[in-house]
């Protein structure tokens, strides 16, 4: 039988109607005259505008139902009157579980909105098995999930941004990102019911239900689950030691618990505020809780009983936009508590917004090193950035040039490279909006030398007993058909090589004259010629061999000795071949050149931004070193930009740049001059402690500078000469004052004043006659150091309360 394409999330719900679960109707039954006469559509377009407000949008949603209502019995012809702009949504599949609304459903019906838009059932399709129906069209075009169905294994997959939600139809399972969760589905015989509401909360929205009606909606809430976990927005991300516990009385069933010291889960989200549902126990410890890395609230998880879902923590008001909510096992308890366990179980986040555009980059790769682990290859390692959103990985570069990219990890390791070479590495991080961190510091680092490379070939070199004809250049021509000999048969006798330059090495071959002989030796290693370190004891040599190898390492040594200790009978001191393995050591005595293209831009009254075209250097620049009129007031690394903040407006400042390499060699400076504009004034009173010498219920003094127009200060009379007054903070320079009255067409009389103890006040605007009826007016004036602003009122007409609905101060920061 031909399978047909899923119906939206919405369909399934009307099952509902039977559903043994009783909900509060969101749906008022009272209309509003102003919709009474409006056709469906027009009905329909007033909802799009006003979902938003529950009152209306309940009003709203009643009439449409009262419409369909209104067709009795031929129902079928309110779809067709209402919905033939709706194609048939059904596609022909292979599998047995794809019906018509028609086929379920019969003649029961069912409305649904999902974010101000009503969801037409009319010739639409459901997947059906194991007794469990899923509607799908909405979740797809109401909710922008994605869902694939397997006819084979029974098994639906939703997808949606981070979370992925897999539900087994034969096993009546359910799995976030992996983990799977309790659920109702075996207990509740309208299991659709209980799915619909799972999947739509997983989602982030919120669900409202009755009898004739469902209402998927995305507010201003949304329930984050534990077990919905990663590093992206709206996910549980645990770092230590944690554990996946089911536990009934949890939120969907299950919950994350972890009693080890400094293991803690961040949660990062876009709103206005967030709170922490876990669980307090016997055995609760205490938790640090914090906001985007600000101080830690102490937070006791102790319970003499178990009690699950529990408020834990609500934070404060926060900025509209990105933040984390960070938790931390600390490893202390009361002392009632039986250990020190931290259990997590959702998080719901207020005002919610849509994310905007990521433009915050990582933060600089910190800790990069390089080891040279052969001839060829160099690993680094660096410590992981950090991300608003999350980390997408990181880019290496080599002698300023992108080598690679690494997305798994904080470790690399560069090939194929040169012998005995230097190589000078940075790394970046980048996140998945392609916003890239600042250059890492750079390193150096050199290969190591060539195991087959000799470096004392045709050096010079020189003995303490030569014998005519057999000088000591013998054993380094590379012939082994000459040879060194002493004038003598003593022993102590010594060669000594001298490579022309500090070298790093890695061992040494030495070629006796005769074989079958046993030759005791020693070398060293001495980078002046006078001290001398021991590398090589063969004073008690055994070995017949001819040709001995030795390995060791010397970081810096120029001049190599070895010295014949011991001989068999009849055996002078001699070397027919003396090889020195390792690999120059290159000093930098090169500077980078200059950097070029240098801009400053005063991006505010007290930032400047410098900018740069990157330097070259012959084996890697290693940073930058800015000046400001001539001191130096910063070095970054590899980044050829730099803000200075600070600064004060209306000055002219002279910055100079300069690249230094890892030799500390530095080039010449890249010079320019800028200056920074007048400070920009604004409304310094917004949301600073405020008072009143009166104050109505209701109608605070914090009304009139919160920045809500919707909300006002009222004194608790009718009288005149009551007064609002604004604590600044701090000192600041203003250029007048903006009020909105509460009324408008009406007169308010006024003066304003300011003072910078509380105590000492000064008239700035006197409007005690003022015949203005307009409800905003502006008044600009000139006041320093100022940080207490007070506005009196002295004159108001018939019916009118003295009263603010929003003040402004606008000022700058007084200059230090």
């Amino acid at each position: 039988m031909a399978m047909k394409k899923i119906i939206s999330i919405l369909v399934a719900l009307c099952i509902l109607m039977t559903s043994s679960l009783a909900f509060a109707s969101p749906v008022k039954k009272n209309g509003n005259n102003k919709w009474k006469n409006y056709d469906i559509k027009e009905l329909r377009n007033e909802l799009k505008k006003y979902y938003k407000d529950k009152g209306k949008r309940n009003e709203l949603i009643n009439l449409i139902i009262s419409h369909y209502k209104s067709y009795g019995k031929n129902w079928q012809k309110y779809w067709k009157d209402y919905w033939n702009d709706q194609n048939d949504d059904r596609d022909e599949r292979d599998g047995d579980y794809y019906y018509d609304w028609d086929d379920v459903f019969g003649d029961d019906f069912l409305f649904v909105f999902v974010k101000g838009e009503e969801i037409g059932l009319w010739k639409s399709s459901v997947i059906k098995y194991n007794k469990i129906i899923l509607p799908v069209k909405v979740i797809t075009k109401g909710l922008g999930a994605n869902l694939e169905w397997n006819g084979k294994t029974h098994v639906a997959t939703i997808t949606k941004g981070n979370t992925k939600i897999v539900i087994d139809f034969e096993k009546k399972t359910v799995a976030v990102n992996g983990k799977k969760i309790e659920t109702e589905l075996n207990k509740q015989k309208n299991n659709a019911v209980v799915l619909i509401k799972l999947i739509a909360e997983i989602l982030g929205y919120k669900v409202d239900m009755d009898d004739d009606a469902i209402i998927i909606d995305d507010g201003d809430v949304i329930s984050i689950n534990d077990n919905v976990t990663g590093t992206g927005q709206n996910q549980f991300e645990y770092v230590g030691n944690w554990t996946y516990a089911k536990e009934s009385g949890a939120y969907n069933g299950d919950n994350h618990w972890s009693a080890t010291t400094d293991a803690y889960f961040q949660v990062r989200f876009s709103g206005t505020q967030i709170k922490l549902y876990g669980s307090k126990v016997p055995f609760g410890g205490i938790a640090a809780i914090s906001i985007d890395g600000g101080p830690e609230k102490k937070v006791d998880l102790y319970a003499s009983s178990r009690k699950d879902n529990v408020l834990l923590y609500s934070s404060t008001t926060l900025p509209n936009g990105q933040h984390t909510l960070k938790v931390r096992v600390t490893g202390k308890k009361n002392k009632k508590s039986t250990n020190y366990y931290v259990i997590a179980d959702k998080v719901e986040v207020l005002g919610v917004t849509t994310p905007t555009k990521d433009t915050q980059a990582p933060t600089v790769p910190q800790g990069l090193k390089a080891v040279a682990v052969s001839e060829s290859r160099i690993k680094l390692d660096w410590s992981a950035s950090s991300d608003n959103i999350g980390i997408a990985g990181y880019k290496v570069f080599r002698n300023g040039k992108q080598i690679a990219t690494v997305t798994n990890g904080t470790t690399y390791t560069d090939t194929g490279l040169k012998a005995a070479t230097p190589y000078s590495y940075t790394v970046v991080a980048y996140d998945k909006a392609g916003n890239t961190s600042a250059h890492s510091a750079s390193v150096v680092c050199t290969t190591l030398g060539s195991s087959t490379t000799n470096v004392a070939l045709n050096k010079f070199a020189s003995a303490d007993s030569i014998l005519t004809g057999y000088d000591a250049s013998n054993a380094v021509d590379g012939k082994s058909s000459t040879r060194w000999s002493a004038a003598d048969g003593g022993l102590n006798h010594w060669l000594m090589i001298d490579l022309g330059g500090n070298h790093s090495l890695s061992g040494t071959e030495v070629t006796w004259p005769q074989e079958n002989k046993v030759y005791k030796y020693k070398v060293e290693v001495s980078a002046d010629g006078s001290n001398w370190v021991l590398k090589v004891d063969k004073t008690g040599n055994t070995s017949t061999s001819k040709t001995q190898k030795d390995a060791f390492t010397a970081d810096s040594a120029r001049f190599v000795r070895i010295t014949v200790t011991g001989l068999s009978m009849n055996t002078w001191a001699g070397i027919a071949e003396f090889k020195v393995f390792g690999s120059p050591v290159v000093n930098d005595t090169e500077p980078p050149a200059a950097p070029t293209n240098l801009k400053a831009t005063a991006i505010a009254h007290d930032k400047v931004k410098l900018s740069w075209t990157p330097s070259t250097d012959n084996v890697g620049v290693a940073g930058y070193k800015i000046y400001r009129n001539g001191t130096q007031l910063a070095t970054v690394s590899n980044d050829a930009s730099f803000t200075d903040t600070g600064l004060s407006a209306e000055t002219a400042y002279v910055y100079s740049v300069a690249a230094f390499d890892a030799a500390g060699n530095t080039s010449l400076f890249a010079t320019v001059m800028v200056t920074t504009p007048e400070r920009t004034a604004s409304d310094i009173a917004l949301k600073k402690t405020a008072f009143a010498d009166s104050t109505l219920t209701g109608y605070e003094a914090s009304k009139a500078n919160d920045g809500d127009l919707s909300t006002t200060w009222y004194a608790e009379d009718g009288n005149l000469l009551h007064w609002w007054k604004v604590d600044l903070g701090d000192f600041y320079n203003l250029k007048g004052s903006e009020i909105t009255w509460p009324l408008k067409d009406k007169v308010y009389k006024y003066i304003i004043e300011v003072s910078s103890d509380n105590s000492n006040w000064m008239v700035v605007v006197n409007k005690t006659g003022n015949t203005s009826s307009a409800r905003v007016q502006k008044d600009t004036f000139t006041a320093d150091s100022v940080r207490y602003v007070k506005v009196t009122v002295t004159g108001l007409e018939q019916g009118c309360w003295a009263g603010i609905t929003e003040f402004k101060a606008i000022g700058v920061p007084k200059a230090e």
